[in-house]
């Protein structure tokens, strides 16, 4: 249907969830809108303030940072018209993306496809990245000082490492 998608998640219905693992290189995940979105490197890329903030880039290309250094993430997307409840997260990080396309892409930092994404209705958002145990890592590392390798099942599983929801708000729900 779409030529641009290569991964998992073929068929692209409208849907209020999506799910799956996320490869965080380089303590980042990208979120873009469509495959073309791009950001100046010179101008829109990590800063001290940016870093502070958690995020970096423009409203159609987002970088928000992680903070475990096991780079494999279980990430939920998902659209709702109210904010999450900050009281259920150990973390959350808010910025404002614009998706012109309908469709919100998770890229890792080095990649040349989409890990995930999600068909949602074109218009402005205020995105909140919110995870559970930042910097929550499985341990202990094997003999060779290497992570455990983890099926989606039982990264999906592991709720006590690092994972992201990230909740998607029309900006004209939150008026």
């Amino acid at each position: 249907m779409f030529g641009f998608f290569k991964r998992k998640n073929q068929a692209l219905p409208r849907s209020d969830k999506t799910e799956g693992r996320v490869f965080a290189d380089y303590f980042q995940i990208h979120l873009r809108d469509g495959e073309s979105a791009e950001f100046d490197v010179k101008t829109e890329n990590w800063t001290d303030e940016d870093t502070k903030a958690g995020f970096a880039g423009n409203e159609h290309y987002r970088m928000f940072s992680t903070v475990s250094q096991f780079q494999d993430h279980w990430i939920t997307m998902r659209q709702s018209e109210t904010q999450p409840d900050v009281s259920a997260y150990d973390r959350i990080i808010s910025f404002r993306f614009s998706c012109d396309t309908g469709f919100a892409m998770l890229w890792e930092t080095c990649g040349s496809e989409a890990e995930l994404w999600m068909h949602i209705n074109p218009g402005p958002y205020t995105v909140f990245v919110c995870s559970h145990n930042p910097g929550a890592e499985p341990l202990p590392m094997g003999d060779n000082m290497e992570w455990p390798e983890l099926s989606d099942d039982e990264l999906r599983n592991r709720t006590d490492l690092e994972r992201f929801v990230i909740v998607f708000v029309p900006e004209d729900a939150r008026s």
